[in-house]
């Protein structure tokens, strides 16, 4: 299954197999929305994303009237309409370029729930940006009732440059100097006409990237931190999410997906471990629907990491306990993506492949121990989340089969 990077590069380079242009999402950091407060109707945001492709003139830009409920995990809008106004700025600390809608600045009027259309394509833009630079998006939203953002007290998502404020009334500035701590307001999409691939990423706070850390990648977390070095993604990840909340409604961040090539999701853990209890079983049955939700994209999942207690922060395999919750389940799931198979009846997951993330991070196969870090480290904090130790042991895993993400 795995292709050689190598032999495929000679080959597009000698117009032997040159996959097609699509409007594709060409950036990182692009974040779905987690939190609304009706005491703020208005906000002041800046993001940094990093090109996955040259841009010759403006990419298209989107952004959500909606968020996914922590409490809930329903797709929930704002409770009203909203309008933004954007800019772009490259490079940064240059002047600001206005984003335009129909030839005018500002998007139309939101409906609640809904994404906005794409900002317009075409435009040139005032300095080309190269693959791999990082640029600035500023947005200034009005909404009737509730400013939608990303916030977590668990894990700080911000680079230096990452911004908001809000306020219940506010005028467009792009210097903020009162931002909200850990708020972060994103574009739902940042889309380019590519040939490369682009993923929609799914799953929890693994994937979200709870006991990350930051650094100038602005990537966190089981996925990101491997597909935001070479592809542009939309992380729709959220911290105590399971794969049976977003089967209950999933809509919009399905619709995000259609800017992306490919699929990649992490769920599982939670639907194992927190009550109420799923079987294995019951999760594979989920994993066959989920893939049928995108039926011209190559889905993956990544095998399910343990989940354990230590006497010793995690300092050794042998002061860890299994949790006895999940660990038998989480085997015989493990063994069936690894087979890409459901085991009560063998039929097939409806996978493209798998990415097996547990084999780094298990001290060994079905262990239900974290494994110990090249330098003697605890790769985890919790017994449920790995550090940035362990997120980055999970990269390399991802990274060394890349190639199964191509076009």
């Amino acid at each position: 299954m795995t292709i050689d990077i190598t032999a495929r590069a000679l080959a597009i380079q000698a117009g032997r197999q040159q996959p097609t242009r699509y409007t594709g999402q060409a950036a990182t950091r692009c974040v779905t929305n987690n939190f609304n407060n009706t005491n703020y109707q208005a906000a002041n945001g800046n993001s940094l994303h990093i090109a996955r492709e040259a841009m010759a003139t403006m990419p298209q830009i989107a952004f959500a009237n909606w968020f996914v409920s922590t409490s809930t995990f329903a797709e929930t809008g704002s409770g009203g309409t909203a309008r933004f106004w954007t800019k772009i700025q490259y490079p940064i600390g240059s002047a600001w370029q206005t984003v335009l809608w129909n030839g005018a600045d500002g998007s139309p009027v939101v409906a609640d729930g809904d994404t906005s259309p794409l900002s317009d394509s075409g435009v040139a833009l005032a300095t080309p940006i190269p693959d791999g630079a990082a640029f600035l998006i500023h947005v200034h939203t009005e909404a009737q009732a509730a400013v939608v953002f990303s916030y977590s007290s668990a894990i700080d998502r911000r680079t230096g440059y990452d911004r908001v404020q809000l306020a219940a009334t506010l005028s467009d500035s792009t210097t903020i100097s009162s931002p909200t701590n850990l708020a972060f307001i994103t574009p739902a999409a940042i889309v380019y006409p590519t040939r490369k691939p682009s993923v929609a990423m799914f799953g929890d706070s693994r994937g979200f990237g709870f006991g990350d850390s930051m650094d100038g990648t602005g990537d966190l977390g089981e996925m990101a931190r491997s597909i935001g070095p070479r592809f542009g993604y939309v992380n729709a990840c959220l911290y105590s999410d399971r794969l049976d909340h977003f089967m209950a409604g999933h809509v919009r961040r399905v619709a995000l997906a259609a800017h992306c090539s490919h699929v990649l999701c992490n769920y599982g853990i939670n639907d194992l471990q927190s009550l109420p209890q799923r079987t294995a079983d019951e999760v594979e049955a989920d994993i066959q629907a989920f893939s049928a939700l995108f039926p011209d994209k190559p889905v993956f999942w990544n095998t399910i990491s343990p989940s354990s207690d230590s006497n010793d922060q995690f300092t050794t395999i042998s002061g860890q306990t299994p949790n006895n919750a999940s660990q038998a389940n989480r085997i015989a799931m493990n063994d069936h993506l690894r087979r890409n198979i459901r085991g009560s009846d063998g039929s097939p997951l409806g996978l493209a492949g798998m990415f097996d993330t547990a084999a780094v991070t298990e001290s060994s196969l079905n262990s239900g121990r974290f494994a110990i870090g090249n330098g003697g480290q605890a790769i985890t904090g919790d017994g449920l989340h790995p550090n940035y130790i362990g997120y980055a042991m999970i990269r390399q895993v991802i990274a060394a089969n890349a190639s199964l993400i191509t076009r």
